[in-house]
C-alpha cells in the first residue's frame, strides 16, 4: 500500500537539539557557536533568553546583553520569556511579555517552540501552569485576573509547540507507539515502577481517565513525536517530549547521549530524538578547564556530523522536525496521489510555501505516476528516486 516514509529520504532517523541557555556565559557561547555551527556545520536550532535578571547568574547570556545570540545561528525556541528567577529587584508580569513581543518583532524572530524554564511562575506546564490561566479562583469562589497569564501572547509570538515537561530515555518511533511499561519507566526513572504503573494503568482504565489522575497519564498518542494538548485557557497546541535524562543535561552529558554507539542505536531503531541539554553548563569539577567543550563531546559532534553527511541521520532545528511530522501525519495517500491537508493547529490553511523546504518520500508509487496536491489543488514538485522510494520536494 502506498505510504509516506517516516523521514526525508535517504535518512533513517532524525535528531535535533533542545538546548536550554541556562548558565551560558559569553566566552562559552562563542566557543559553542564556532564549534557546533561553525567547525562541524551542524544545522541545529537553538534557544534564547530574551532577558536574564537572575542575580545568581549575573553573566548569563541573553539577547538583551548579547544581541547576536538571536541571529548568529538559527533560533527557533524561546526558553520562556526570560530568566526572572532569583531576582530581588524585579518580578515578572504580563507587561514584560508584551515588551518581549516587541523585541521579537524588532529581531524578525518568530519562534515555533516554547520550553518552560525551571521554577518560573509564568510557565505553562513545568512546575507551574499559571502562564496558561487567564483567571485565578480562590477557595471562597473569588475570581481574580492573573497577571502571569501570557499563553495568548506565546501564541501571538508564533509558538505552536510546547515541551510537555517529560525527559525520556525512550524515543518515539514513527508508526509504533511506545509501550506503556517503557513510557512509565521513562517517566518514573525505574523499570520496576514502570512495569507496575503499566499494570495499574491497564487494570484501572478507564477509571484513571475519569479520575484524571496525573500519575496514570499514558496514552498511545502521547508517545508520538508531538501530540495535541488543550491548555486551561482553551487553546490547543502541540506538545513534545525531550530525550535524555536530568543527569545528562550538560555539555558533558550531551557527548554521552550522542556518542557513536548511541547514534547507531538511534539510526537502527528508526527513531526521532529531541535531545535535552544545557550546552552552556559544565559539571562543577570541570569549571577550571580552559576549554568549555570536552574532548569526548567534540568526538561525539564529529560522529554526528559523519552520520548526517552519510545520509543516515537527519539533523535540523527542532521546529523543522515537528513541522515535518505534522505535515506527514495529516497527509492522505490514496492510489498515486499524496494530498497534504491543514491540521488546524500549526496551520489553519496550507499552501505550497508551507511545504517548501521539506523533502518527502513515498513508497509503493511509481515515479511517473506520482501526483502531489495540497487541499486537493495540484502542486509543482521535483521528483527523484532515493532509498528505494520516490522522493519529492514542493516548489515554493
Amino acid at each position: 500500500m502506498p505510504a509516506l516514509l517516516p523521514f526525508p529520504p535517504p535518512y533513517r532517523a532524525w535528531l535535533t537539539l533542545s538546548n536550554d541557555p541556562d548558565n551560558t556565559v559569553e566566552a562559552d557561547w562563542v566557543e559553542l557557536h564556532e564549534t557546533i555551527w561553525g567547525e562541524f556545520g551542524l544545522p541545529f536550532g537553538d534557544s534564547v533568553f530574551l532577558r536574564s535578571i537572575n542575580e545568581t547568574l549575573p553573566d548569563q547570556v541573553s539577547v538583551e546583553t548579547l544581541p547576536r545570540a538571536a541571529t548568529a545561528h538559527p533560533v527557533d525556541t524561546l526558553h520562556s520569556w526570560g530568566d526572572y528567577i532569583l531576582s530581588t529587584q524585579e518580578a515578572f508580569h504580563r507587561a514584560r511579555a508584551v515588551e518581549a513581543l516587541d523585541t521579537l518583532a524588532a529581531l524578525e524572530l518568530e519562534p515555533r517552540v516554547w520550553v518552560d524554564h525551571s521554577f518560573f511562575q509564568g510557565n505553562v506546564l513545568h512546575h507551574s501552569h499559571l502562564g496558561s490561566l487567564p483567571k485565578i479562583e480562590d477557595a471562597s469562589g473569588h475570581v481574580y485576573e492573573n497577571s502571569l497569564y501570557t499563553l495568548d501572547l506565546v501564541v501571538e509570538a508564533g509558538v505552536r509547540y510546547v515541551w510537555d515537561t517529560l525527559v525520556r530515555r525512550s524515543f518515539p518511533r514513527p508508526g509504533r507507539p511506545t509501550p506503556a511499561a517503557e513510557y512509565f519507566t521513562a517517566r518514573t526513572g525505574s523499570a520496576t515502577r514502570g512495569k507496575v504503573f503499566a499494570v495499574l494503568q491497564k487494570m484501572g482504565n478507564p477509571a484513571w481517565r475519569w479520575a484524571r489522575s496525573e500519575r496514570f497519564d499514558y496514552r498511545a498518542e502521547r508517545t508520538k513525536v508531538c501530540y495535541p494538548h488543550t491548555f486551561p485557557d482553551g487553546r490547543t497546541l502541540y506538545c513534545f517530549s525531550r530525550y535524555g535524562g536530568w543527569e545528562f543535561a550538560d555539555i558533558h552529558g550531551f557527548g554521552q547521549l550522542t556518542r557513536a554507539s548511541e547514534l547507531d542505536r538511534i539510526v537502527a531503531a528508526g527513531a526521532a530524538c529531541i535531545v535535552y541539554t544545557h550546552l552552556g553548563k559544565r559539571r562543577a569539577q570541570d569549571m577550571s578547564e580552559g576549554q568549555h567543550i570536552p574532548a569526548s563531546t567534540r568526538e561525539s559532534l564529529g560522529a554526528l556530523r559523519d552520520r548526517h553527511r552519510a545520509g543516515q541521520l537527519m539533523v535540523s532545528p527542532t521546529s523543522q522536525l515537528l513541522d515535518y511530522c505534522v505535515l506527514r501525519d495529516h497527509a492522505r495517500v490514496q492510489g498515486n496521489t499524496v494530498d497534504f491537508r491543514a491540521d488546524g493547529i500549526r496551520w489553519q490553511s496550507l499552501g505550497a510555501d508551507d511545504l517548501a523546504g521539506h523533502r518527502f518520500g513515498v513508497a509503493g508509487v511509481k515515479r511517473s505516476a506520482l501526483r502531489v496536491t495540497c487541499q486537493g489543488q495540484p502542486l509543482e514538485v521535483s521528483v527523484g528516486d532515493e532509498a528505494g522510494a520516490v522522493a519529492f520536494e514542493v516548489a515554493p
